[in-house]
This record gives C-alpha cells, structure tokens and sequence, in this order.
C-alpha cells in the first residue's frame, strides 16, 4: 500500500478494465507528471482509495467484479474514503449513464477513447479541488495561534487510537498540561504576552516528541500529547523532560520582560479499565489536578495511587 499523500501531491489511482485502455491513460498521466499506481480488481481498488494514499480515483462504470457505480457508491459512504475525487470513466454515449454516475458519488466523468487534452483538463481540475478540500482540513483540525492540533483532531486520533489499542492491546499514553498561574500572566502583561507565553511553551514541549506522537492544545493553556507504542513509565520521563524545558529559562515578552514560566502535567496509560478515549484522558486530567494540588511544576501519574512523582517550587 502506497505511503500517505503529501500535502503539495495528489496521486492518482486508476481502475482500467481494458489493458490497452489503461496504458494509454498511464501514459498520459505520466507524460503530464502525475504519480499514479494503477490496481486489477475492485477489492484492490477498495483498499487503496481508503489507505488515504490518492486524491484521486479514476474508474470505469464498467467492470466485471463490481461495477464503478458501486464503487463510487462505497467510496462515498466511508469515512475513510470520503474525500477522494472520483472520475468516472464511460465509452458509451449515453447521458443516462453519466447522470447514475454522478448521482453515485462520482464528481466528474470523462468518455472514451481518452482525449489528452481533456483527461489533463479535467484532472488539473481535480487537483486543485483535492488540494483546496486538504487545505481547508488542515485549518480545521490546526490551532490557529500555535500551528498544533486543536481539540477536534486531537480527540479524533486519541479516539483511533484507543480503537486500535482496545483491538490489539496496544500500548498508549496520554500527557496532561497546563500552564501555572497562566491568568496572572494575562491579567499583569496582557493577551499578546500571553499568547507569546503558550506558543513557545508548546514549542519546548515539542522538542521531545517523536513523529508518531501527536501534541495538541485543547483550549486556553490546557495542552495535551498522545503517545502510542508508549508505556506510563516513559510517558512520565517524556512529561519531566517537557517540564524542565519550560522551567529552564524565562519567556521573553513585550518590553524586554522576562517571565518565568512553568507547567504541570499529568499521565496515563491505557488500561482494560478504560471503556473510551474520554475515560483515559480524565485519568490524565485527574493526574494533572494533583500536579496542582501538589505545589505546581511537577508530574503525577494515574497509576501511583495519587503519589506526585517530581517535588518542585513554583
């Protein structure tokens, strides 16, 4: 299966019946600079349009397994498919058969024998229909102030990942945060120093993060960081290493002043106890709220019965 589309490439996936179709139509898209990968059954072209690998799916309306209108059909009501730009593909005249398209779930329909210029036209304006769909995704599931994944996404992948990890027993850890006295720093320097204050605060989180880790803020100075593969024991030296990130130098605001800054944290892993993402994520938010019962600046784990790990001054 082919590896996830980057943001600045769409990629093509064609389902030609016809051998001799489908060379000419890979030749064309060759020739215009497209990366395309061409599959041979409808099961193959199920799979791959829902890896999230193609922006966009070229089909026949005709083919022996299953035709492209239940294709369309099946593309359109799966989540994981949804957004893929389908392209129906007729030899026949009739408006008939482009309406059923369509109404299937295809956005566009081409005719052969394939014109080069039209198929260019048409999947140019493709791409850019996939590429403005990305980028309005992108917007909503990014917190604008800090670039980081906002609640929703946030919320979204914790919950696929607590599927995957109630499916397969796999490892999963959730990091809790909050800035200390952050409404001091609003109250006496302003919103625009605070706002100075969480974004580099989310920037020395991140120096600790691997790529498969997800940091995101869900709201005012309330981060969160989603660790998969991951077990409570290394999930708290990834959280004491955020926390002295933060604490190691001041923050530099408006006027040259120099703010000492510092955060709390609260961590859980994932257990046959939890019955959802929601019940995790409060064991961490419970972890965190004895960070702050406990002085500030420091970590505390769900599962050390209630016992602070880091003994810090505010």
């Amino acid at each position: 299966m082919a590896e996830a589309v980057p943001s600045d490439e769409v990629r093509v996936l064609v389902y030609e019946s016809s051998n001799v179709q489908r060379r000419i139509l890979e030749a064309m898209l060759k020739l215009a600079g497209y990366v395309y990968h061409s599959v041979f059954t409808a099961d193959d072209a199920l799979r791959e349009a829902r890896s999230g690998a193609y922006g966009i799916f070229i089909s026949n309306i005709e083919h022996s397994d299953l035709s492209g209108l239940e294709l369309f059909w099946h593309l359109k009501a799966d989540d994981n498919a949804l957004g893929i730009y389908c392209i129906a593909v007729t030899a026949g005249e009739r408006i008939q058969t482009v309406a059923e398209a369509l109404d299937s779930g295809a956005d566009d329909f081409i005719r052969k024998p394939y014109e080069e210029l039209e198929l260019n036209a048409r999947v140019r304006a493709a791409s850019r229909t996939v590429l403005l769909q990305q980028k309005l995704t992108r917007l909503a599931l990014t917190d604008a102030l800090t670039g980081v994944a906002n609640r929703r996404a946030f919320m979204e992948r914790l919950g696929a990942e607590v599927s995957r990890a109630h499916r397969h027993g796999n490892t999963l850890s959730v990091i809790m945060a909050d800035i200390d006295h952050f409404k001091r720093v609003n109250d006496t320097y302003g919103h625009a120093a605070g706002d100075v204050v969480i974004c580099d605060t989310v920037t020395r989180m991140g120096t600790g993060t691997r790529q498969s880790d997800l940091l995101g803020r869900l709201g005012g100075e309330e981060f969160a960081v989603l660790l998969p593969e991951t077990d409570a024991k290394a999930a708290m030296a990834l959280a004491e290493k955020m926390r002295k990130a933060v604490d190691a130098e001041t923050f530099q605001v408006a006027d040259g002043c120099a703010l000492p800054v510092s955060i709390s944290l609260g961590v859980a892993q994932w257990t046959d106890d939890d019955k959802s993402a929601e019940d995790l994520l409060s064991r961490a938010d419970h972890a965190l709220y004895l960070s702050k019962e406990a002085g500030r600046n420091r970590v505390s784990c769900a599962e050390t019965a209630r016992v602070p790990v880091a003994e810090h001054a505010s």
